[in-house]
């Protein structure tokens, strides 16, 4: 397997549109200096604030309503290294953190 910066996880379950956005993400990439691998999932169970969008290694998720805002994300986040706070919906935490309860 190729080496990666990031995963783009794409929710195209239920009403989502998650397939539109990740055939637009793969042009918005496609000059793109780093590989990014992009993957499409059935359901992430949020349908209700949906098209949902996971941005790893950083493990944010996002709300992209629209090819605007995955635009926003992939130059701000993912290219640029600054989540977007606009569109974000849940950041989980670092594997190093300890849970709370």
């Amino acid at each position: 397997m190729k080496a990666y910066t990031h995963h783009l996880i794409f929710c195209e379950g239920g009403d989502c549109e998650g397939k539109e956005l990740a055939k637009e993400a793969k042009k918005l990439l496609g000059k793109a200096s780093v590989t990014i691998k992009r993957s499409q999932v059935g359901c992430l169970g949020a349908c209700k604030i949906g098209p949902i969008l996971i941005v790893y290694p950083d493990g944010v998720w996002y709300r992209c309503p629209n090819k605007k805002a995955l635009a926003q994300i992939i130059e701000e986040h993912v290219l640029g290294g600054v989540p977007v706070k606009k569109y974000m919906v849940h950041q989980m935490r670092a594997a190093t953190e300890p849970a709370t309860r």
